[in-house]
């Protein structure tokens, strides 16, 4: 990735932070259902996001990132990793349905973007 990154924030309506543990099922549920609604099928389960969480060189806190609601709802997931072993980086995310064209998506994306860019230098 070459360029300057551009920033864009978020309303003060969301707040920003890294995923926990304890998240885990909130962030399968938002999976789930944006699964649902573009696919037609919720096929994500606790386990296999634990097993990504817990996978050698995923660091939840540098490699995702969450979006909550002022009510501390999850609708907004993003990772990206870099997989040593294959040399690819790797992105995910998912907007609650909901929440589509509030720049959620945009703002996880650019995060992802500068976060790919980390490890590009």
């Amino acid at each position: 990735m070459t360029g300057k990154v551009l920033p864009i924030t978020l309303t003060d309506n969301f707040t920003v932070r890294n995923p926990v543990l304890d998240d885990i099922a909130a962030v399968n549920d938002l999976i789930n259902e944006c699964n649902m609604a573009y696919v037609g099928e919720a096929d994500s389960s606790v386990d296999e996001l634990l097993n990504e969480w817990k996978f050698p060189g995923f660091d939840l806190g540098k490699d995702a990132r969450l979006v909550l609601t002022p009510e501390g709802r999850i609708i907004g997931y993003e990772n990206c990793w870099h997989r040593r072993n294959t040399g690819r980086i790797y992105l995910d995310g998912y907007v609650h349905p909901e929440f589509n064209g509030q720049g959620i998506g945009t703002y996880l994306l650019r995060w992802a973007e500068a976060r790919a860019a980390e490890y590009e230098a």
